[in-house]
């Protein structure tokens, strides 16, 4: 997996040279949440005949063809077996499949004659075996007269995900009840953890920049170590961005009498944790992790009267901040 995320992180660099982009790992049978629409540079993990569709009602006698532009890795399976673009009308017996050349980066896919007759069809990528990468940069039908229209997105995952697991660094989520979540994860693909036994020193911020201001209460961002959740930074209605930093001040649960315990962080969530008001929509436009300008990781020394001040939200707080806080590992109160 590593070669192709190479190839993402690559790609999503428009945050700025000094930012690091993470990823929305979308199941491949999303429970109590949808994607509305996929961006066009979605990328895709398959399992074996997974499908992932493209666009819904083309009438094959306007369209010749259809060019993806594309990088992939294919050097855990077979080259002549490794992606597809299929189109048809879904079935096997009214579909062909074009096998995608993971050598190249554009191939041009002319429909067969005998579609032409199908009015409501569709157009997907298919994963031939299991393990096979692919990163979408583009999707462009042309039609007969040789007008070309690319496509912007792609169909939520309410109608187009079988076996396939989608990467997006964007887009617009539908959380359909409570728990529903988004699983976050760094631009390899790989889940976010922080070791706070003492090993782990760095600070991390992760800023989630939303596009437009979050119309319901109850969204969560969940820490787990391999128990399951520790701690439930809640974000507020109305905000259009949220920041949570971790830290060793930060990475751990809190009980009821505010006493902090340092925790494993292994799998990062942003979730619906509200009973109701759902669906509730959230349009995702980013989650970076700004980094220092000269690339040197921060350090925390002991007892260092400077040293970050977070509340227990593990949001950065200064020194007007009234209430329990926590610095060097130690929380107070600070009055």
């Amino acid at each position: 997996m590593k070669k192709l995320f190479t190839l993402i992180a690559a790609a999503l660099m428009t945050v700025g040279a000094n930012a690091q982009t993470y990823l929305i790992a979308v199941d491949s049978y999303p429970w109590n949440y949808e994607i509305v629409e996929y961006p066009a540079d979605t990328q895709l993990l398959f399992n074996q005949w997974g499908q992932f569709i493209l666009i819904n009602g083309v009438d094959f006698s306007q369209y010749k063809a259809v060019r993806v532009e594309y990088s992939g890795d294919a050097s855990t399976v077979s080259e002549s077996q490794w992606v597809n673009v299929k189109y048809g009308d879904g079935t096997d017996d009214n579909s062909t499949s074009y096998g995608l050349d993971p050598t190249k980066t554009e191939t041009t896919v002319e429909f067969v004659e005998e579609r032409k007759t199908i009015t409501n069809g569709m157009v997907a990528i298919q994963g031939a075996v299991n393990g096979a990468k692919l990163l979408l940069k583009a999707v462009t039908l042309i039609s007969t007269d040789e007008t070309e229209t690319t496509l912007t997105s792609y169909p939520g995952s309410g109608q187009n995900l079988w076996n396939v697991s989608p990467f997006i660094s964007n887009g617009k989520i539908n959380f359909k009840g409570q728990y529903g979540g988004l699983r976050i994860v760094d631009e390899e693909g790989n889940d976010i953890t922080y070791t706070n036994d003492g090993t782990d020193t760095d600070t991390r911020e992760i800023v989630f920049t939303f596009g437009a201001p979050l119309e319901a209460e109850g969204l969560i961002l969940e820490l787990n170590d391999v128990n399951g959740g520790f701690r439930w930074p809640s974000l507020d209605k109305g905000i259009e961005s949220f920041s949570f930093t971790l830290s060793p001040e930060t990475v751990g649960s809190i009980d009821d009498k505010n006493d902090f315990t340092p925790k494993n962080l292994v799998k990062l969530y942003l979730k619906a944790g509200a009973a109701s008001g759902y669906p509730m929509a959230v349009d995702i436009v980013s989650i970076a992790a700004p980094a220092n300008p000269d690339g040197i990781q921060s350090i925390n020394a002991e007892k260092n009267v400077n040293a970050p001040i977070y509340n227990l939200s593990g949001q950065r707080v200064d020194a007007q901040y009234k209430g329990v806080v926590i610095q060097n590992g130690k929380k107070f109160l600070q009055k």
